[in-house]
């Protein structure tokens, strides 16, 4: 089964999988040119192959305090301050996807 794509920063790429390892769920902020691009209950692959799972979405408004304010970046800050944002709980989740190589299935690879 092939997920939806969720894309982060780069930069926080690192950071991102610790939280995973450690919590095994995180939380990302999209502002509100995202809104409504992800739904809850619905899986989603990372750029890094992991598959999360929306289980809450809260909408604020842009003169709304972000819950995790102290966490974030002069930058982060700069993006989402003064505009309406959402805060997007995630949790890991076992991805079923089969990684295949030239789209057969390795015992397909023995057969030609």
């Amino acid at each position: 089964m092939n997920h939806p794509k969720i894309s982060f920063p780069k930069e926080e790429e690192t950071s991102i999988k610790q939280r995973l390892a450690d919590t095994g769920f995180i939380y990302t902020t999209r502002i509100q040119k995202e809104f409504g691009k992800y739904k809850l209950g619905k899986t989603y692959e990372t750029p890094w192959g992991d598959c999360l799972t929306v289980v809450e979405i809260k909408k604020y408004e842009a003169d709304k305090a972000h819950p995790f304010e102290l966490e974030l970046t002069a930058a982060q800050k700069e993006l989402i301050f003064g505009q309406p944002f959402e805060v997007i709980k995630l949790k890991s989740e076992i991805c079923l996807n089969i990684r295949r190589k030239n789209n057969k299935f390795p015992d397909d690879a023995a057969k030609t």
